[in-house]
C-alpha cells in the first residue's frame, strides 16, 4: 500500500482557481485564496499541492501554521513563513533586510513591554504588516511569491489582524496568499467572510468527495485500478467515511493493519468485518480533540448521544443527563457550529452526527459499564416522554436496552417494533428487527439460526420467527428464510402450539418453493399437516400452500383446483385472510391459462380481503397480479409499473422482481429491446446470490424471447438451456420458451415449417399443461394454420403440418381449426395473429373488402408491437398477392424498410425477393454490408452470400436455402461455390461448420 500523497482526486474546480491566482502574481496582480472546510477534507493537501506546483514554477514559496498545542505564540504563523524566507540562500540584500526587519517587529510582539493603549497597538500592527507585505513583495519580484498560512481557527487574534491588512493591500504585489481554516465559529472565519463580501479575498469551501472520488482515492492509495478493487471495499469505506478523505485513508490504513485487508497472487482481498467498535486510533484521537472543546458538560451530551446512535433525540439525551433547556440547547448550538452534528431534517429535534464515526468513536472513549448505564438511563427518559413507544421510539428503546444488557425487555422491543413493520409492508425494516429479536431470544449474538434457549420464551420466538420469514420471504431474502429450517426445527410444538407450529413449517415451504427445493416443500407441508392432526381448524392454509407450491412446480390439476377452492372457503369460515388470499391467488392464477376476466375477479378478491384486513403484501400482490390481466388485455402497464413502484418503497423484492420479469417481457413484446436488456441485467444483479427459482426462471425466459425477437438463436439456445436446468421444463412458463422463443426465431429466420412443428409440439392433446397465454397457441398458430392451407392447396400436402395438433380440446373447434373466439384469443398480443389468420382466409374465400378491413384491424391491434406489426405485414402479404386483395406491396416494402433497420437479414431479403418475383423494382441495400461480420466482409464476402452463409449451419439443402430467400437453388449453388473459395474452406461441410463457428461466437459476443 502507499502511504505517501496520490494525486489530488475531486479538487478540479479548486485547482483551477489556484492556479489562476498563481499565474496573476507572477504577473504581479496578488491575490488572497482562503480555503475552509470540516477537519480532513484535504485542506493542507490541497496546499501542500499547489506550494509544489508554485515551487516548480520558480515561485518562492513560504509556509506557517497556526496551532493550539502549548503556549500561543502571538503572529506564529506569519513568523515561521518569514523564517523559512529568510533561510534561503538566493535571497538578495534588500529583500533579506525587509525580512529582518519583519521578523525584529514580530519578536518584539512577544517581548514584555509597558502598557499600551488600543490606539498605539492597532498602528503597530499596521506598520508590522507593512513591514511583512515589503518583504514578502521584494521576496517574490522576480518570480512571484506564494505564502501559505495554515489553521488559522487556531490563530492567536493578532494573526488575523495581519492577515486582513496583507490581503487589502496585495493587489499590487506579485504574491499569492494562501490561507486554511476549519468551518466553525471563530475570528479568522469571520475575517474569511469578511474578506470575500468586499472582494478581498476568494473563499473556497471543500466538500467532502463522492462515492466515485473516494473509489479513485482508494485505488490511488493502493497503486492498483479502480476495476481491481475488491467487492465491497468502496462501500464499506464509503459508509463509514462518508466522503471525508482523511478518514477514508485512515480507515483503509486500519483495514490493512487489522489484516482484513491483504494482497496476494491474485490482487487485493478483503474478508470479514470490522466489528462496530473498530475505529483507527487517529480517528478517536481527534474527535476526543474536538468534543474536548465543549467542555466537559458538552462532552456528557455527545457521548449520551453516541449511545443512541449516529441520529437522536435532543429530549431524551437532555433528560438522561439532567440538564436544563438552557445548558443542554447552549451544548448543543457549539457542537452544531464545530461541526460535529447536524439537524435531522424534517424531524423536530433530532439531530445527528455530521461524520458517521463520530458516534463510534465516542462509545471508544466509555467503559462498557458506563455505555451500559447512560444507555439504562435514555431508555428511561425515552419511556417517560413516550410510554406508548410509537413508531420508531419502539426500535430506540429496544436499542437502548441492549445496550443496557436487559436481553429480554430488547428482545420484545425489537418483535414489537418488527411486527408493526411488517403491518406497514416495511419488509427489509421488519426482517432486520426481528431477526434482532430472535437472535436475543436464542441467547445469541450473531444471526446463526438456533431455538430458544429459555423455554419462557418459546411462544414469543414461535411468533418472531413465524413473522421473521414472511418479512424474509417478502423482501425476496427466500434463501435466509430457508436458513432458518434449524430454528423451526427446534421450536418445540407443545409449548409454541400446534397450530404457530404448523403455520413455521407453512412458512419454510413456501421459502424451500421459492429457492427451487421442491421436495423439502413437500415435506415441510407434510410436517404442518401432521402437526394439526386431521381435525386441525388450520388445514386450509396447508392446502392453501400445498396448491401454491403444485402451481409453481407446473403440477397443478383439477384435484389441486379444487383442493384451492376448498382452502379458499375454508379459510375464509376459519377467519385466515393469510390463507384464504394464497387459495385465490392460486386460483386466479390457474384462471389467467383459460380466461382472464376470470382471473381478474380472483385477484379483485385478493384484494377486498387485503384491504380489509390491513394486509400490505397481499394488497400489492393482488396489484401485481391484476397490473399482469392489464397488460395481457390491452398492452397497459400502468398498473405493472405501480405495482413495482410500491415494491421498492416497500422493500418487497419478491413481488418487485415478479413484476420486473413481467415488464421485461412487456418491452420485448414492444420492441424496446435495450430497455429489456438493461432491466434483466439490472434484476440479476440484484438478486445475486440468491437462489431464487421462480425469479431466475421468469428472467431466463424473458432473456430467450429478447434474444429470439432479435434474430439471435444461439443466444435463444443458452438461455433456453439454462431455463431448463432451474427445473424449467415443469413451469408454466416452459411454453413461452417454445411458442414465443423458438417459433418466433424460426419466423425471423423465414424457417415457417420449424416454426409450425414447434407450435404444433406444445399444442398436441397432452403434451403440455395449461402453459402461458402468450405461448403461440392462442394467437400465432391460428395464422399459420391459415397460411399453411394456402400451401395444401398449392402442393396438395404441406411440411408444414407436420406434427399438427388433432384438435377438439378445450379453445379448439371440432372442425380441425382454433377457436378464434376463445377468451384467451382476444388477448390483444394473440387477438393480432387471429385478425391477420381471419384476413387470410376471407380473402382467400374472395371477401377481399372484408379482408382488407379485418387487416386495418389487425394493424390496430398490433400498434405496440413492432415486431410482430411487421413480421405480420410480410407472413399475410403472400396470401394476398396470391389472392388479389389488400396493398402486399406497400406491406413488403414496410416491413423490408423495418427488418433491414433491425439487422435481421433474413426476412428483409425475403421481402426483397417477394417483391422481385411480383415484378416491383427493389433498391439496392448498400449498408447491408454493415451487416457481415467483419473478418468475412474482408474475405471479400457480399451480402448475398453472408444471407446464404447465415442458413448453412444446420446444413440445409439448396432447394431449402433457395426457398427462404426467394431465389433460384442454380443461384445459391453458385454463391456456395463463391464462399468455398473466399474462405478457403475444402467442402461444403467444412463451410457449414465454419457457418456454426460464427453464429456461435456472434452471439457470444453479444451476451
Amino acid at each position: 500500500m502507499d502511504t505517501h500523497r496520490t494525486s489530488i482526486i475531486g479538487r478540479e474546480r479548486e485547482l483551477g482557481a489556484l492556479e489562476r491566482a498563481l499565474a496573476a502574481a507572477r504577473s504581479g496582480a496578488g491575490r488572497v485564496v482562503l480555503l475552509t472546510g470540516e477537519d480532513g477534507v484535504g485542506k493542507s493537501r490541497l496546499a501542500a499541492e499547489v506550494a509544489e506546483r508554485a515551487a516548480a514554477r520558480g515561485m518562492r514559496v513560504m509556509r506557517g501554521r497556526a496551532s493550539a498545542i502549548g503556549l500561543r505564540v502571538p503572529c506564529r504563523p506569519l513568523t515561521e513563513a518569514l523564517l523559512e524566507l529568510s533561510r534561503d540562500r538566493r535571497l538578495g540584500p534588500e529583500a533579506a533586510g525587509l525580512c529582518g526587519t519583519a521578523l525584529a517587529g514580530l519578536t518584539a510582539l512577544r517581548e514584555p513591554g509597558p502598557s499600551r493603549d488600543a490606539t498605539s497597538c492597532a498602528s503597530s500592527l499596521v506598520v508590522l504588516g507593512e513591514a511583512v507585505l515589503r518583504a514578502v513583495a521584494e521576496a517574490g519580484r522576480t518570480g512571484g511569491c506564494l505564502v501559505v498560512l495554515e489553521d488559522l481557527h487556531d490563530a492567536d487574534p493578532g494573526t488575523p489582524a495581519l492577515v486582513e491588512f496583507l490581503a487589502d493591500n496585495i493587489a499590487r504585489e506579485p504574491v499569492t496568499l494562501l490561507l486554511t481554516l476549519r468551518d466553525e465559529p471563530c475570528q479568522a472565519l469571520e475575517l474569511a467572510r469578511a474578506l470575500a463580501r468586499r472582494g478581498s479575498g476568494t473563499l473556497i469551501g471543500l466538500d467532502r468527495l463522492d462515492r466515485s472520488e473516494v473509489r479513485a482515492l482508494i485505488a490511488g492509495q493502493l497503486s492498483s485500478g479502480t476495476e481491481e478493487l475488491p467487492e465491497g471495499l468502496v462501500d464499506r469505506i464509503w459508509e463509514q467515511s462518508d466522503g471525508n478523505p482523511w478518514a477514508a485513508q485512515e480507515l483503509l490504513t486500519h483495514l490493512v493493519d487489522e489484516g482484513l485487508l491483504g494482497y496476494d497472487a491474485d490482487g487485493w482481498r478483503l474478508s470479514g468485518r470490522p466489528c462496530a467498535a473498530s475505529v483507527p486510533d487517529a480517528l478517536v484521537a481527534g474527535v476526543a480533540r474536538r468534543v474536548d472543546r465543549l467542555g466537559p458538560r458538552g462532552r456528557e451530551l455527545l457521548a449520551a448521544a453516541a449511545v443512541v446512535g449516529t441520529r437522536f433525540p435532543a429530549p431524551v439525551v437532555q433528560a438522561a443527563t439532567g440538564m436544563a433547556d438552557d445548558e443542554a440547547l447552549g451544548h448543543l448550538h457549539a457542537a452544531l457550529a464545530g461541526g460535529l452534528i447536524g439537524a435531522a431534517e424534517p424531524a423536530p429535534d433530532w439531530f445527528t452526527f455530521r461524520h458517521p464515526l463520530t458516534a463510534r468513536a465516542l462509545l471508544r472513549t466509555l467503559a462498557p459499564k458506563e455505555q451500559a448505564r447512560i444507555a439504562r438511563d435514555c431508555a428511561g427518559a425515552v419511556a417517560d416522554l413516550h410510554p406508548q413507544l410509537p413508531a420508531d421510539w419502539c426500535l430506540v428503546a429496544a436499542r437502548l436496552w441492549e445496550t443496557a444488557g436487559e436481553r429480554d425487555t430488547a428482545a420484545g422491543l425489537y418483535a414489537r417494533a418488527g411486527s408493526r413493520a411488517l403491518a406497514h409492508g416495511a419488509a427489509v425494516d421488519a426482517a432486520e428487527a426481528l431477526d434482532r429479536a430472535r437472535a436475543l431470544l436464542a441467547g445469541q449474538d450473531t444471526a446463526a439460526a438456533g431455538a430458544s434457549s429459555d423455554p419462557r420464551h418459546v411462544p414469543l420466538y414461535a411468533h418472531v420467527l413465524d413473522s421473521l420469514l414472511a418479512a424474509l420471504t417478502e423482501a425476496g431474502e427466500s434463501e435466509r428464510a430457508w436458513d432458518l429450517a434449524g430454528a423451526v426445527d427446534g421450536v418445540c410444538p407443545a409449548a409454541a402450539g400446534p397450530e404457530r407450529a404448523a403455520a413455521l413449517h407453512v412458512r419454510l415451504a413456501r421459502a424451500a418453493s421459492v429457492t427451487g427445493r421442491t421436495d423439502e416443500a413437500r415435506a415441510q407441508l407434510s410436517e404442518g399437516r401432521r402437526l394439526l392432526g386431521p381435525e386441525g381448524e388450520a388445514e386450509g392454509a396447508v392446502d392453501a400452500a400445498g396448491a401454491a407450491l403444485a402451481l409453481q412446480s407446473g403440477a397443478v390439476s383439477a384435484r389441486e383446483e379444487e383442493r384451492a377452492r376448498k382452502a379458499a372457503a375454508a379459510a375464509e369460515r376459519a377467519g385466515n385472510p393469510e390463507a384464504a388470499c394464497q387459495a385465490w391467488d392460486v386460483l386466479g392464477v390457474l384462471a389467467r391459462t383459460r380466461d382472464v376476466a376470470e382471473s381478474t375477479g380472483c385477484f379483485d378478491r385478493v384484494r377486498t380481503i387485503a384491504e380489509r384486513h390491513g394486509m400490505p403484501f397481499w394488497r400489492l400482490r393482488a396489484l401485481f397480479r391484476l397490473g399482469g390481466d392489464d397488460w395481457l388485455t390491452e398492452g397497459d402497464v400502468a398498473r405493472l409499473e405501480h405495482a413495482r413502484r410500491e415494491a421498492a418503497r416497500l422493500g418487497a423484492g419478491d413481488i418487485g422482481g415478479a413484476a420486473e420479469a413481467d415488464l421485461a417481457l412487456w418491452l420485448v413484446l414492444s420492441g424496446r429491446f435495450g430497455t429489456a436488456a438493461q432491466l434483466i441485467d439490472a434484476c440479476w444483479t440484484r438478486g445475486a446470490g440468491q437462489r431464487d427459482a421462480d425469479r431466475a426462471r421468469h428472467l431466463l425466459a424473458a432473456d430467450a424471447v429478447l434474444a429470439a425477437h432479435r434474430g439471435k438463436r444461439a443466444r435463444m439456445e443458452q438461455a433456453v438451456a439454462e431455463f431448463h436446468r432451474w427445473d424449467g421444463d415443469r413451469s408454466p412458463l416452459a411454453t413461452l420458451t417454445t411458442g414465443l422463443a423458438r417459433t418466433f426465431c424460426a419466423l425471423l429466420e423465414e424457417d415457417r415449417p420449424r416454426a409450425h412443428q414447434e407450435l404444433a409440439r406444445i399444442a398436441a392433446p397432452g403434451a403440455v399443461g395449461a402453459g402461458h397465454p402468450l405461448d403461440g397457441r392462442h394467437g400465432l398458430l391460428h395464422l399459420l394454420d391459415a397460411l399453411s392451407e394456402d400451401d395444401d392447396e398449392d402442393e396438395g400436402e404441406s411440411t408444414w403440418t407436420a406434427g399438427a395438433p388433432t384438435w377438439g380440446e378445450e379453445g379448439t373447434t371440432p372442425t380441425g381449426k382454433g377457436n378464434d373466439e376463445a377468451p384467451l384469443a382476444q388477448l390483444r398480443w394473440n387477438r393480432h395473429f387471429v385478425l391477420l389468420a381471419r384476413a387470410v382466409r376471407l380473402g382467400r374465400s374472395g371477401h377481399g373488402d372484408e379482408a382488407a378491413a379485418v387487416m386495418g384491424a389487425a394493424h390496430n391491434v398490433a400498434a405496440p408491437f413492432p415486431v410482430a406489426y411487421h413480421l405480420g405485414l410480410r407472413l399475410v402479404a403472400e396470401a394476398a398477392h396470391r389472392d388479389g386483395w389488400g396493398e402486399p406491396t406497400v406491406w413488403l416494402h414496410r416491413a423490408e424498410e423495418f427488418f433491414h433497420q433491425a439487422s435481421v437479414p433474413a426476412v428483409a431479403g425475403a421481402c426483397r425477393g417477394l417483391l422481385r418475383k411480383n415484378g416491383v423494382p427493389v433498391r439496392q441495400r448498400r449498408r447491408g454490408a454493415d451487416l457481415v461480420p467483419r473478418p468475412l466482409r474482408q474475405l471479400g464476402v457480399t451480402v448475398r452470400e453472408y444471407e446464404v452463409f447465415r442458413l448453412m449451419a444446420p446444413r440445409p439443402a439448396n432447394r431449402d436455402i433457395a426457398d427462404r430467400l426467394y431465389i433460384s437453388p442454380r443461384t445459391v449453388e453458385k454463391h456456395v461455390a463463391s464462399l468455398i473459395l473466399k474462405t478457403g474452406r475444402p467442402s461444403r461441410a467444412a463451410l457449414s461448420e465454419l457457418a456454426s463457428t460464427v453464429l456461435l461466437d456472434d452471439a457470444a459476443d453479444e451476451g
